[in-house]
């Protein structure tokens, strides 16, 4: 799957991952879920409509490389 995070200040960055990695990422960047939203109805949302927009994710930019994400907007 490809994981695509934008940042504040308009950077976009991506790595294309397993879903179980992607999925042990997102547990790591949620911060305020929604209290419907779990893991595996993002899964069935992604098979279904392949995308997902989450917006309660935190993330450091410094982070971005310990989880293989690359700058594509440059």
């Amino acid at each position: 799957m490809l994981l695509v995070v934008k940042g504040g200040d308009g950077s976009v960055y991506e790595v294309t991952a397993s879903w179980s990695k992607c999925r042990a990422w997102l547990s790591s960047f949620l911060v305020a879920p929604a209290p419907d939203l779990t893991l595996d109805k993002l899964k069935h949302f992604l098979v279904r409509n392949k995308y997902a927009a989450l917006s309660n994710l935190i993330i450091r930019l410094d982070d971005l490389d310990l989880y293989g994400l690359q700058r594509v907007d440059e």
